[in-house]
């Protein structure tokens, strides 16, 4: 396992909910997304597995402050740089996805928060299932399914992606999470990362 940044860019992502759930074909999500006009369908894809937003994208996902800006088409061909949607493929072991800013980690018991969480994840990197985190408070151990990562980190096989999002720019509404849920049968969540083990 290996620390990377991927693009360096800041991104919303919406996961199942469910330990280790993936998809190995995602078009039934992809149309889902895009009868709703949450993906544009008219456009496609302009790079592996990365979509234009739909007309009403912003329906489904709320941008927070006064005048948040973001540019919706690329200044030139190949780049990944603007408000844009990917559909990740599915990893056969799941990857630690973060913030760069700041890993908030609560316990699950008692919601107090858990110190050098990620330092104990960089140490463990190896077999993450494995890990262990203790509450210095309540004194009880959770795996790394267990912890409230505060939507600043998650556990996962597969996602999609909303590039160009800062944490806390934006949040996706619940009608989307429900829509998600409805489609594949689980429950999904999200989570603000940049970084990520693999």
């Amino acid at each position: 396992m290996s620390l990377m940044s991927i693009d360096s860019v800041f991104k919303l992502l919406l996961y199942p909910k469910e330990a280790y759930r993936s998809f190995s074909d995602t078009q039934f999500i992809v149309d889902a997304l895009q009868d709703i006009e949450f993906i544009c369908k008219t456009k496609g894809i302009f790079e592996r597995n990365h979509y234009h937003i739909g007309d009403k994208f912003f329906d489904y996902v709320t941008f927070l402050g006064c005048s948040p800006a973001f540019k919706t088409e690329p200044d030139q061909t190949g780049a990944l740089d603007f408000l844009h949607i990917e559909m990740s493929e599915s990893t056969e072991k799941a990857n630690f996805h973060y913030n760069s800013l700041g890993v908030q980690a609560r316990c699950f018991q008692c919601k107090s928060k858990l110190n050098n969480v990620l330092d104990k994840v960089m140490a463990d990197k190896a077999d993450l299932k494995k890990t262990q985190f203790s509450c210095a408070k309540c004194e009880v151990n959770s795996d790394i399914l267990n912890i409230n990562w505060r939507n600043t980190a998650c556990f996962v096989n597969q996602f999609i992606a909303i590039h160009q999002v800062f944490p806390h720019e934006a949040i996706p509404n619940e009608s989307l999470l429900l829509l998600l849920q409805d489609v594949t049968n689980t429950p999904w969540h999200y989570s603000y990362a940049d970084l990520i083990l693999t």
